[in-house]
């Protein structure tokens, strides 16, 4: 383990925050779009195993206890400010290896089934011949990460700028990344450009 995950620069250091605010938003769109907005509950009174929307809702609302163990391994410091006993729990999660090797294999787990079931879903349908096979849920999932692994670059790119446009200015890089990766201007990045 190289242990970059500890340090606040690291595009790791935002995913969780971002993982748990992305799905909650696309939780939403979907409750946006039930046309019985009231009924939702009923999908999970019970569970069907041969109903990929069966599958979807639970694999949604599974997904969220994993995501927020995740989010404990390295709680942001504004949030470790206002709630000191999360603090608290993040280091005792921290200081035991095999809880981490658990909840990285439930994000895996439960990461690889939500990739999955909307191609399920949709390959389900048939009305849509096209749509209609079984590669439709791997190309979903590896799309996906392609997806994230594209997000990762960005955030790592706008945190090696902000690093260096920080450095370029002879000031102490700031505590939170995201402030720090907001507060340069195009100008400062010209100025990096030259001085490399």
């Amino acid at each position: 383990c190289s242990g970059r995950w500890r340090n606040t620069r690291c595009a790791c250091f935002m995913l969780p925050v971002l993982s748990l605010g992305l799905l909650s938003l696309g939780m939403l769109a979907l409750f946006l779009d039930l046309e019985h907005k009231l009924y939702v509950w009923r999908l999970y009174t019970t569970f069907e195993p041969l109903s990929p929307m069966s599958w979807g809702a639970w694999i949604l609302v599974l997904v969220y206890p994993a995501l927020v163990a995740n989010l404990l391994l390295r709680v942001p410091g504004p949030l470790r400010a206002r709630v000191p006993a999360l603090g608290e729990l993040s280091d005792r999660l921290v200081a035991r290896p095999e809880l981490l090797r658990w909840i990285g294999a439930l994000n895996m787990i439960w990461g690889g089934l939500l990739g999955v079931y909307t191609g399920v879903l949709l390959s389900a349908l048939g009305a849509r011949p096209l749509w209609n096979s079984a590669l439709l849920g791997p190309l979903f999932l590896i799309s996906g990460i392609s997806a994230a692994a594209a997000l990762v670059l960005v955030l790592a790119a706008g945190s090696l700028v902000a690093f260096r446009v920080s450095s370029a200015r002879k000031e102490e890089p700031a505590k939170d990344p995201a402030a720090t990766v907001l507060d340069f201007t195009p100008a400062d990045v010209a100025l990096v450009e030259l001085r490399n």
